[in-house]
């Protein structure tokens, strides 16, 4: 296999010691990405194994995740999609890399009707859900002959072998005017699962994910191929960038350092150890950022740190945390579940909003959000703060409604409470 980094093939060294059971993960010792290089010897094997056996057939659950993931879409694209109206760019033409059934381009279709959609997916059932659902035609690759105003390649570049060839492929199938709209999960800065709950090192390392790169090896890879990046965001989902061709940065690759990449590899799998036993402390102690570690560090010990009182939790836990996972969601989540557990309700609207910020539009937030609001709402005894707090506990319901079919129900059972509690102009 050659290395798509620094294109040396034969410097790989298994590094299967760090991980549980033995996948032939190795470590190219000329650049420090790290990949599968004995189990994906031809591109035929990794597209029949993603024909048919890589993922069942969608369900509603999948309906459900493409629905909260559109939302990460629209906040990120929302200056592209203004200026493809203004332009008036009403016939133009996408194609989406990985387009599972369709959903991101039947979205994007809905703001402009008359383009031109195609999608690339392995996957049959995708495919034929794709075009059954939402007349959305889906090949196994895409035309490079054509001239896009957007390709979208959504967590799948991590899949697919050569993907600097890939990537090339795609810079130079852009319009003059086009963008390039690429997401991927990066590796040895943060312990998080990619989207699952909990932390799993299995899953962590998974050979599904053939390219095993590092923030710096990837933007070092756009830059290589001419993708310069114009947009960029890290807390939404992994890492997101908006590019355009521009052939005058183009440039080597960027290395890390070998021994430094198993370093890191040697303290994800320290501190994973010390988290499946039960010792959190010391696993967060081992790799601070570690956003579900500080989690259940304070779920499991919650006797303990009860002793202690607020001002002593929310400094220990709450604080670290939020030092210590920069930028993460998850650690302003846990700080607003805390303050609410102690009645710090104005806290706690502070870092859901944060949140907010930080990944927007997640059904947990809106639901703890309009939890706060309706119990400041019950505990006000001033009359008008009571109704402002149940119209903004209201408003919370009334947006969740909108997020997807999943929290619909809920939704409207909060939001008919709190209207509950509005009085009527004529009353």
């Amino acid at each position: 296999m050659r290395c798509p980094i620094c294109e040396e093939t034969d410097m790989w060294e298994n590094v299967d010691k760090y991980r549980t059971k033995p996948q032939g993960m190795a470590i190219c010792n000329g650049c420090g990405f790290v990949s599968y290089p004995d189990k994906y010897q031809a591109k035929d094997e990794i597209i029949k194994y993603y024909e048919k056996e890589y993922r069942a057939a969608p369900n509603v659950m999948n309906i459900y995740t493409s629905e909260r993931k559109m939302h990460y879409h629209g906040e990120f694209l929302k200056d592209v999609i203004q200026q493809f109206k203004t332009e008036n760019r009403e016939e133009i033409v996408v194609t989406d890399i990985g387009s599972a059934f369709g959903m991101f381009l039947k979205w994007f279709r809905d703001f402009f009707p008359k383009g031109d959609y195609t999608g690339v997916e392995l996957t049959k059932s995708f495919v034929r859900n794709a075009w059954h659902m939402y007349r959305i035609p889906t090949k196994n690759d895409f035309d490079d002959s054509k001239k896009y105003d957007l390709i979208a390649s959504y967590k799948s570049l991590e899949h697919i072998l050569d993907p600097d060839i890939e990537l090339e492929r795609y810079v130079n199938a852009l319009k003059d005017d086009g963008y390039l709209y690429i997401s991927v999960p990066t590796w040895f800065h943060q312990m998080k699962s990619f989207g699952m709950g909990g932390f799993d090192l299995e899953y962590y390392y998974s050979p599904n994910h053939i390219n095993t790169w590092t923030r710096k090896h990837f933007e070092g890879l756009l830059a290589s191929k001419g993708a310069k990046i114009v947009k960029e965001n890290h807390t939404m989902y992994e890492d997101t960038y908006l590019c355009v061709r521009d052939l005058s940065i183009m440039k080597e690759t960027y290395y890390e350092d070998p021994e430094e990449i198993k370093e890191k590899m040697a303290k994800i799998q320290e501190a994973n150890d010390a988290y499946e036993i039960g010792d959190y402390d010391k696993a967060i102690n081992i790799w601070p950022n570690f956003p579900i570690a500080h989690y259940v560090r304070y779920e499991y010990n919650r006797a303990k740190w009860h002793q202690l009182g607020f001002e002593e939790i929310y400094k220990q836990v709450c604080e670290r945390a939020l030092r210590e996972c920069p930028d993460d969601s998850d650690a302003h989540y846990l700080a607003a579940d805390i303050c609410m557990r102690y009645g710090r309700y104005e806290e706690a609207i502070k870092h859901l909003n944060e949140c907010n910020k930080l990944k927007p539009n997640m059904p947990n937030v809106f639901t703890m959000l309009g939890n706060c609001f309706r119990t400041l709402g019950n505990q006000s005894t001033d009359e008008k703060d009571k109704i402002k707090f149940f119209q903004q506990s209201r408003n919370c319901a009334m947006l969740l409604s909108k997020f997807g079919k999943q929290n619909e129900a809920d939704a409207v059972t909060m939001m008919m409470h709190d209207n509950a509690n509005i009085p009527t102009p004529f009353e």
